[in-house]
């Protein structure tokens, strides 16, 4: 896993990857969001640049106009960004922009890596002195070290420490080396006391105002430990404190039920059903089908990525972001000669059903006794990274008889889509 400091081969690529990809500064246009005029945004179809020009009471847009045709990854002017390469090392700079990049490719492409990534960036501020929710909190308190995460409103993280000492955490606008004084800020302040690193805590973000949407990019999370803490801490972006979900179909509905270490695959509670479409958004924003590296070690080194996700982030998983097709057919293939009931829409072409299907394989098998790949491997997504790759290359296959009939069936049912 890296480190800060860390100088390898894997630090030179993430900092390549950032410097060279244009990363746009501006948010994706989505129900809920909060606007100020004159901001740039990216529109729902995610094929152009707009400006907003005048919002409603709630923040929401009344009026924009188109700005600039926008394809992923294009550079525009005052639009896109890239990292800046100071050194060689992996520093809270490379390690707070790469966040940025991540929630830029969740938002983009539904692909969410946000648990592979430590949001807890070692960062202090210089100078904080405030009253919150009757709390006097200040960086001169000796007794206290106050730390500071680049966080998102009206958002879930996991929080994961060992410290048998009480932990505030609570949320505020912080700007160049000194707090922002704005008015109707919600600070949340959250208390909470024996915390063990393999239990975590969550705590959700407040809302900001209207009035202070220019000023989203410096909300910020702040935790309070105590000045003796120098242990790990993890701040996952959204809640993994929950058991893994057990998701599947039935007729064209979901049922979904809880997951424990020694719990029945086939169990259903049929009183929590999801609609298909709901249940695709749900697994891919929640699920998580194997432990989390990040969560695995609770000792004083402060441990910043998975090793997983310098797979994805060099492409050596197959997500749907693969723009070599033979890969994503592969896969099919593979999954086809095991599973003759296995259906997609387009040979080469990307399917949550993919998903579905390796996450599923991987829970109810293995080769190590009673346990199963979720068990022996961590960060598994439901995509296809090494270690899943491994499962489907050595499942044991009855031949490619089987394949090919089901082959024949699908070209029919396709017609001319078939592009196998």
């Amino acid at each position: 896993m890296i480190k800060y400091n860390d100088n390898n081969i894997y630090v030179g690529y993430i900092k390549e990857l950032l410097h060279t990809f244009n990363l746009p500064t501006c948010q994706i246009e989505k129900e809920g969001n909060k606007y100020f005029e004159g901001e740039y945004f990216i529109n729902a179809k995610k094929d152009a640049i707009c400006r907003v020009n005048s919002i409603n009471s709630d923040g929401s847009i009344e009026d924009f106009e188109w700005i600039h045709e926008y394809k992923f990854g294009d550079n525009i002017l005052n639009i896109t960004k890239n990292l800046d390469i100071k050194n060689n090392y992996y520093d809270s700079y490379t390690h707070r922009y790469l966040g940025k990049y991540l929630r830029f490719i969740k938002d983009f492409t539904g692909v969410n890596l946000m648990s592979l990534y430590n949001c807890f960036s070692n960062d202090t501020p210089i100078s904080y002195t405030n009253d919150v929710d009757g709390h006097e909190i200040s960086t001169s308190d000796k007794r206290t070290t106050l730390f500071m995460v680049d966080v998102r409103p009206d958002t879930t993280y996991t929080i994961s420490l060992e410290c048998g000492s009480s932990v505030s955490v609570f949320c505020d606008f912080y700007g160049y080396n000194a707090e922002l004084e704005l008015e109707g800020v919600d600070y949340h302040l959250v208390q909470h006391g024996g915390n063990r690193f393999r239990h975590p805590f969550t705590y959700t973000t407040p809302s900001i105002s209207v009035n202070n949407c220019m000023f989203r990019d410096n909300f910020k999370m702040f935790i309070v430990v105590p000045s003796a803490f120098i242990d790990n801490i993890v701040v996952l972006e959204g809640d993994y404190t929950r058991c893994t979900e057990l998701l599947f179909e039935e007729n064209n509905r979901v049922v979904m039920g809880s997951r424990i270490p020694d719990y029945d695959f086939e169990h259903v509670d049929e009183e929590q059903e999801e609609s298909l479409e709901e249940f695709n958004q749900y697994f891919k924003d929640s699920l998580i089908s194997s432990r989390l590296q990040l969560l695995s070690y609770a000792t004083e080194t402060k441990y910043l990525l998975a090793d997983r996700l310098v797979e994805y982030l060099s492409d050596n998983a197959i997500t749907p972001n693969d723009e070599i097709a033979n890969n994503i057919k592969r896969v099919q293939m593979q999954i086809l000669g095991n599973d003759s009931n296995f259906t997609f829409p387009m040979f080469g072409q990307w399917n949550d059903s993919i998903l579905r299907w390796v996450y599923r394989y991987i829970s109810n098998h293995g080769n190590k006794g009673d346990l199963t790949y979720r068990d022996i491997y961590t960060d598994l997504l439901g995509y296809v990274d090494k270690d899943s790759e491994i499962v489907l290359e050595n499942l044991n296959i009855e031949g490619d008889k089987l394949r090919q009939e089901r082959i024949e069936e699908i070209k029919e049912e396709l017609g001319g889509y078939y592009h196998g």
